[in-house]
C-alpha cells in the first residue's frame, strides 16, 4: 500500500525524469499529507496506509468536482491540468472493485438487514461503504443501494 516514503520517492523520481506535472502533483499531496499528519499529532512517516488513502480519496474527489466545474466553464486547459493531477493520484489508490463486486456485497449486506430496517437507507450505506472501504467509488456505492432497495 502507498506510504508517505513511497511518494517521497516517487517525487525524486519524477525530478529525475524532468517531469514537472507529476512532481508537481506529488508535491501537492506529500504537503496535504504533512498537514493531515500535524492534524493527527503525528510524524508524517507515521502515517498509515489508511491514513495516506483519506488524503488521496479527499485530493481525487476534489479533482473530480474541479473537472466537472472547468469543463462546463469552458476552460478547457485548467481541466486538462486537473485530469492530469487526477491520474497521478489514481494510481497510489487500491484495485477498485468492479460494479457486479459492489452489487453482491451489497446485496449480502441488504440480507442481513431484516425487513423492516431495509427501508433505513442510511444503515444500509454505512455497512456496505465499511465493506468496501477504500475499494469502490462513494457515488456508485450509492447508486447500487438505491437501486437494489427500490
Amino acid at each position: 500500500m502507498t506510504s508517505f516514503a513511497v511518494i517521497q520517492h516517487d517525487i525524486k523520481e519524477a525530478m529525475k525524469a524532468k517531469d514537472n506535472g507529476v512532481r508537481d502533483a506529488l508535491r501537492l499531496l506529500l504537503s496535504n499529507l504533512k498537514n493531515y499528519a500535524i492534524e493527527l499529532h503525528k510524524s508524517p512517516e507515521d502515517l498509515t496506509a489508511d491514513e495516506v488513502l483519506v488524503i488521496l480519496k479527499r485530493e481525487i474527489k476534489k479533482r473530480k468536482e474541479a473537472i466537472t466545474l472547468f469543463t462546463d466553464g469552458g476552460r478547457a486547459e485548467q481541466a486538462a491540468q486537473e485530469s492530469a493531477e487526477l491520474a497521478v493520484f489514481e494510481r497510489y489508490m487500491p484495485e477498485q472493485l468492479s460494479e457486479a463486486e459492489i452489487v453482491t456485497i451489497a446485496k449480502e449486506v441488504i440480507a442481513d438487514f431484516d425487513e423492516a430496517t431495509q427501508k433505513q437507507f442510511g444503515q444500509i450505506m454505512g455497512a456496505v461503504m465499511k465493506k468496501t472501504a477504500g475499494k469502490a467509488d462513494g457515488s456508485l456505492v450509492q447508486q447500487v443501494v438505491t437501486q437494489l432497495l427500490d
